[in-house]
């Protein structure tokens, strides 16, 4: 008895959760040397969020719209902008 309690505590707390939002992450690359780049800023124009990309060239970025403008950007390099309606857990590589 005490396991379906206990089951039932679980299930609904499930439910009460809110939701998480989308994720969007990859590798940003050199476009020459396809070196991956260290330190690199991503930029949400829209919800002003940002990342850094760590030691690997990995960035992580869970912006809280579906409407995203990231701008990618590096010291001495031109930097790219895109703009996705975000749905889903999305992996993007940006070559600069």
């Amino acid at each position: 008895m005490k396991h379906f309690y206990l089951l039932g505590i679980c299930l609904l707390w499930s439910f009460v959760l809110p939701a998480q939002n989308p994720t969007i992450s990859g590798y940003i690359y050199d476009s020459e040397s396809n070196e991956q780049l260290i330190g690199a800023n991503v930029y949400d124009l829209i919800s002003q969020k940002g990342s850094i990309s760590n030691s690997y060239g990995y960035y992580s970025l869970s912006p809280p719209s579906d409407q995203v403008d990231l701008e990618f950007s590096y010291i001495g390099y031109s930097s790219k902008s895109i703009t996705i309606d975000l749905k889903q857990d999305t992996i993007i590589d940006i070559y600069l």
